[in-house]
């Protein structure tokens, strides 16, 4: 990959991780979003429970993967692995 290629890919990736944590603000704030952290529950417990364990082992499952061995192949491994993690983490 090129720097200008992994600099852009950067900047996406940490936009998006940025936009994230803005819509985390307003959702806990109760502010410029559509649903807010204290509203009236729109699911049954059941639904909303089997969506969080869902949620949870996608997000054990991706640090997992991250928590292995580092690849050298292509470049510098950590140019690459703080963006994604931002991104993934997002």
């Amino acid at each position: 990959m090129s720097r200008i290629t992994m600099f852009l890919y950067g900047l996406v990736c940490y936009s998006v991780a940025l936009a994230v944590f803005v819509y985390a603000f307003g959702f806990i704030g109760g502010f410029l979003t559509p649903t807010i952290l204290d509203g009236a529950p729109h699911q049954p417990l059941a639904l909303a429970l089997a969506i969080d364990l869902a949620l949870l082992a996608a997000f054990a499952a991706q640090h997992s993967g991250m928590a292995g061995r580092p690849s050298n192949a292509g470049g510098h491994a950590s140019c690459r692995r703080r963006p994604s993690a931002a991104l993934t983490c997002s």
